[in-house]
């Protein structure tokens, strides 16, 4: 058995699609590249197919990792050309590298990216100064039959403005994080009225 990590992007309306719906893609697209997948033990195995991290339901993103267990050992670049021929328009294979079957994929943080139009640039500008002058900036997360207060500032870092286009990373912690949706909604922006880009997955190195 083989464990190989995998680099992709989501994009177009692929990014509309739910975190299981993908990984029902990846199954049948594995299924038809003839590559057998190794399957975990008991009354209900399941392929071992591991995301880093759901990618928010809406969001592109031109860096997403997966973990697939493959029973025979096939080349990296083999693997790649395979399986990259049986994805859909919107998935595209970027790189393939054998890894140990004992080594996670654990996400340190995602980095960001959204364009905005020259005056919500200039709106969000403003809030941006507001989120670096306050001490506690955060936000209050509803469910079910409680609520949790997230302080902004653990999870969101480099946030820049360059001409029109807003940069921010959030932190993945043991406690979960913050989805892009929740700090643009802080900084006053309707995150359905525009396309936000996950640009890169950084992956913690211990």
């Amino acid at each position: 058995m083989q464990r190989y990590r995998l680099r992709f992007s989501k994009r177009g309306r692929l990014r509309f699609i739910s975190h299981r719906d993908l990984m029902q893609v990846f199954e049948r697209a594995l299924r038809r590249a003839g590559m057998a997948v190794a399957h975990t033990q008991g009354f209900n195995p399941r392929p071992k197919l591991v995301f880093a991290l759901a990618l928010p339901l809406g969001v592109e993103s031109l860096d997403e990792i997966v973990d697939v267990d493959l029973i025979e050992s096939l080349p990296a670049d083999a693997v790649k050309d395979r399986l990259g021929a049986q994805l859909p328009e919107g998935l595209a294979l970027l790189s393939c590298d054998v890894t140990a079957l004992n080594a996670a994929a654990r996400v340190e943080a995602c980095a960001y990216s959204v364009d905005l139009s020259p005056e919500l640039a200039g709106k969000i500008t403003e809030a941006l100064e507001r989120f670096a002058q306050s001490s506690d900036p955060a936000i209050v997360r509803s469910r079910k039959d409680r609520t949790r207060t997230i302080h902004l500032k653990e999870y969101v870092r480099a946030v820049s403005m360059e001409r029109n286009t807003l940069s921010f990373e959030l932190v993945q912690t043991n406690e979960g994080g913050v989805k892009p949706f929740e700090f643009l909604e802080w900084l006053g922006i309707d995150p359905l009225e525009l396309t936000i880009v996950k640009t890169r997955t950084l992956l913690a190195t211990s």
